[in-house]
C-alpha cells in the first residue's frame, strides 16, 4: 500500500513533504494536535525517522578517499582530448577538456532551450571535427 497518493499527500490530506521536512530539519509539526491522533501521519512519520536515521549513518562514516584522487581524475580529464584554457583563476589558469567544455554548454543550452525549440545539438564528436 502506498504512503502517499500520486501528488504526494497521506490520506488524511497531510503533505509527505512537510512531513519529511518536519523530521530532517527538526522543525515542530504545523498541526500538533492531528499529528498526536492520526494513524496515517504517524505511519509516515516512522517511516521516514527510520530512513532518515540510516541517511545520517551514513553522512556519518568516514570517506576513505584514495591517494591518488586527484591524479587519476586530471588523467581522465586529459584523456579527452583538446584543452581549454580558463583565465580568471586567482593562482593561475584553470585547463579544462574541450569535450567536457561542449558537453556543459550543449546541457545549458538544451535546458535554456527545451521550451521553445526542439532542434537537437551536436555531439562534441561533430563539434570538434
Amino acid at each position: 500500500m502506498a504512503l502517499s497518493d500520486d501528488r504526494g499527500h497521506l490520506a488524511c490530506g497531510t503533505d509527505l513533504g512537510a512531513l519529511v521536512e518536519q523530521v530532517t530539519r527538526g522543525t515542530p509539526p504545523a498541526d500538533p494536535e492531528h499529528q498526536q491522533d492520526c494513524a496515517h501521519c504517524a505511519r509516515a512519520l516512522e517511516r521516514i525517522r527510520s530512513v532518515w536515521h540510516d541517511v545520517r549513518g551514513f553522512v556519518e562514516q568516514p570517506v576513505a578517499v584514495p591517494g591518488d584522487l586527484l591524479r587519476q581524475v586530471m588523467s581522465r580529464v586529459r584523456s579527452h582530448g583538446a584543452q581549454v584554457s580558463l583565465p580568471g583563476a586567482t593562482l593561475g589558469s584553470t585547463t579544462v577538456s574541450a569535450a567536457i567544455v561542449g558537453r556543459i554548454a550543449r546541457r545549458a543550452l538544451s535546458r535554456s532551450t527545451a521550451s521553445r525549440s526542439p532542434r537537437r545539438w551536436p555531439s562534441t564528436r561533430t563539434m570538434e571535427r
